[in-house]
């Protein structure tokens, strides 16, 4: 299946955020060195990571408050359902790193609870680009906090949440003069560019 038509099935509010969460990875895989493959891959990657939330219940994803036991459980199966809708449709780095990208660090993760670097490097960097964008970006159960919350945050998550590789290159990228995203450019990453 093409890649236009795998987004095709996600709520604009997700392929937005994908295209956010795209360019921090995009940043984070330069920093570590990444071949030309692999970042194409883990673009891909970055822009289907929540497709399985195509398949979850959107009143439950919609709800402004914390959810119950039984309705975080359903939201943990949209990485799992992203695999099996992407396996056979695009290079299997790209479903392996979509079903990972919730994993942590410290194997606390879901769904399978890998460890450190049992988690694939395009899932650990999506992991710290995806909680980059989710604390700065507003959603329906948050407000949007400043970048040097976020900073603050996935700093703190080092070793627990996330690889301090993965973070030692995002503090590189906050470092940056280079890094300045604003509401114009967070949303202008076309599918063109790959």
């Amino acid at each position: 299946m093409e890649l236009r038509g795998l987004l095709a099935v996600l709520d604009p509010t997700w392929v937005e955020h994908g295209h956010r969460v795209r360019h921090m990875a995009a940043e984070l895989g330069k920093r570590l060195d990444l071949t030309e493959s692999q970042l194409d891959r883990l673009e891909i990657a970055a822009l289907l990571h929540d497709i399985g939330k195509s398949r979850l219940d959107p009143a439950v994803l919609a709800l402004p408050r914390p959810l119950t036991t039984a309705e975080w459980e359903h939201v943990q199966e949209h990485p799992q359902i992203g695999f099996d809708l992407l396996t056979g449709n695009v290079h299997d780095d790209i479903a392996q790193a979509v079903l990972a990208h919730h994993e942590r660090f410290d194997g606390s993760g879901y769904p399978h609870r890998l460890i450190g670097s049992d988690i694939p490097l395009a899932a650990r960097i999506l992991a710290v680009a995806d909680a980059y964008d989710a604390i700065t970006s507003d959603r329906v159960y948050d407000a949007a906090r400043p970048a040097s919350e976020a900073h603050a945050e996935i700093t703190r998550g080092s070793g627990s949440q996330f690889d301090p590789m993965v973070v030692e290159a995002f503090n590189d990228v906050m470092a940056s003069s280079l890094w300045a995203p604003t509401p114009s450019t967070r949303l202008s990453f076309g599918l063109a560019a790959r």
